[in-house]
């Protein structure tokens, strides 16, 4: 099956459209221009996919798992990640706007060239991660952690936290009100 049809059937089984299991499960791939909005990716696996100039908008990312993954000019608005695993990915010139990401985990993750705003992240695990030229700008971020993480040129502009450990960090942190 092409990738357009297992992405509909999947949605159409997320849904509740039809009766039979089916899960969605894609390695090793390339996806260029694709708009994933009319489609569900809860609980789905996208392994060591790369991604150029693809639109997740409102898609919803619960319990997927898109480690080793590869993001370039992407974007994410008004997406939900609950209980998802994000480990090894890279983000380039990619944006998030109303992001919310709970118990989800971006481990060993590489961010250049990337926003992050009006997002919200609770218990959030971005340790050992490198961030380079990110603006995060009136995020929430809540029992999060950047442990062991390299900033260079990462700017938090308006954000809030809670509870956010960022123990053993390289490089400068700026935030402005």
């Amino acid at each position: 099956m092409e990738l357009k049809e297992n992405l509909e059937r999947y949605t159409r089984y997320a849904n509740g459209d039809i009766s039979c299991k089916c899960n969605l499960e894609v390695q090793d791939e390339i996806i260029n221009d694709l708009d994933f909005s009319a489609y569900d990716l809860n609980n789905s696996y996208f392994g060591g996919v790369t991604f150029n100039n693809c639109d997740f908008s409102s898609v919803y990312l619960s319990g997927s798992n898109f480690g080793g993954s590869i993001f370039n000019k992407c974007v994410f608005r008004d997406n939900r990640l609950v209980k998802a695993d994000w480990d090894d990915t890279v983000f380039a010139d990619t944006r998030f706007t109303g992001l919310i990401a709970f118990r989800t985990t971006f481990l060993y993750g590489n961010y250049s060239n990337t926003t992050f705003k009006s997002c919200k992240f609770t218990r959030a695990v971005f340790d050992c991660s490198n961030f380079e030229n990110i603006i995060f700008e009136n995020c929430m971020i809540d029992e999060s952690s950047f442990d062991d993480c390299i900033f260079k040129n990462v700017t938090f502009l308006g954000c809030n936290f809670h509870g956010t450990s960022l123990e053993n960090i390289e490089g400068v942190i700026v935030q402005s009100y």
